[in-house]
């Protein structure tokens, strides 16, 4: 197609020129320009964007055909030079190429298509529909999040299971290919709580694994605070309660009265609570506590014996001391 030309020459004569334009027949096929397998970040577009080719049976261009580009499934956007949307049309120029001005890919990692179809008057054009297909990548690592949040925790056991923190882009992908390391810190915790173990740990996969971390304050709304180095957005953890472990010991909550007449009742009665080895609270019942003499002698009336409450807390009622003046410790087991 385009214009030709021929020049007559017969002797004596002068030559005498032609001119002709050729036209191009009606389309009969469509073909990729541009490369039909592409790579791109997630939420990004791609480069470069999907153009095919309208040509007639002689593989002239044919300008002025109207190219239908969709997006298959979820991938993305399309945009021509008056709009974008999941479906765009264009019609060819001059070359017989329509070219979308942009491709933005969709924001989950696997892979987007597009398709690319025209018709001539015959019916759809050879070649059609033409498809592009882009492996999505993730954006760039922009933040941390937690992937599996602590649960109830008992105070002096490691977390269990293990707490997981993951590097995801913009879009929520997770980042395989960020290197780095995250450390963990406590947000909220009650007073005195510290957090034990290993608290930094390096990213593997897009993941960082933290195994044997410990909490040994017994307490509700604890959260972890999630950092990375290089830097990235930071993560808190959702709210959990650290519960005491067993019972090992007992606590006097209540002392007994600083005096004591012998054979009276104590004017203030002690009470005793089971605790942990880290001194919180077991909430235990009917565990029995035993008080004694355990220095002084003399004798100690009264119930002596008494169960604990559903808190934990035993309290005696009329407790007291029969002998001859003098110091006394009282003993308190169970």
């Amino acid at each position: 197609a385009g214009v030709q030309s021929a020049i007559a020459v017969v002797s004596g004569f002068e030559p005498a020129a032609f001119t002709a334009t050729a036209v191009s027949q009606s389309p009969a096929t469509l073909a990729s320009v541009s490369p039909t397998t592409l790579v791109g970040q997630a939420g990004q577009p791609v480069s470069p964007p999907p153009s095919v080719r309208v040509t007639d049976a002689g593989g002239n261009p044919v300008p002025g055909v109207t190219v239908t580009f969709t997006v298959r499934g979820s991938g993305g956007q399309l945009a021509n030079r008056t709009g974008a949307g999941s479906v765009v049309t264009v019609a060819t120029d001059g070359s017989g190429t329509a070219a979308v001005t942009s491709w933005t890919l969709g924001t989950t990692v696997g892979t987007d298509s597009v398709e690319a179809r025209a018709s001539g008057p015959a019916g759809p054009l050879a070649g059609s529909p033409v498809l592009f297909v882009a492996v999505v990548l993730p954006a760039p690592a922009a933040q941390l999040w937690f992937l599996g949040q602590p649960t109830t925790v008992v105070a002096g056991q490691p977390m269990a299971p293990s707490v997981r923190v993951g590097v995801r882009d913009q879009n929520g992908n997770l980042v395989s290919t960020y290197t780095g390391t995250v450390t963990l810190a406590l947000g909220n915790a009650p007073p005195g709580g510290t957090l034990g173990g290993t608290t930094t740990a390096g990213v593997v996969g897009g993941i960082a694994t933290f195994g044997g971390l410990i909490l040994t304050r017994a307490g509700a709304g604890y959260t972890l605070v999630a950092s990375a180095q290089p830097p990235i957005a930071p993560a808190t953890s959702e709210s959990f309660t650290v519960t005491a472990s067993a019972a090992a010991r007992l606590a006097l909550v209540v002392q007994p009265a600083d005096t004591a007449i012998s054979g009276v009742k104590f004017t203030r009665q002690p009470a005793v609570r089971l605790e942990d080895t880290f001194g919180n609270p077991v909430s235990q019942v009917a565990v029995p506590a035993t008080a004694s003499i355990e220095i002084g002698g003399g004798s100690l009336g009264g119930t002596v014996t008494v169960a604990t409450l559903a808190t934990g807390v035993a309290s005696y009622t009329d407790l007291s001391l029969t002998g001859l003046p003098g110091l006394r410790t009282l003993l308190f087991s169970a």
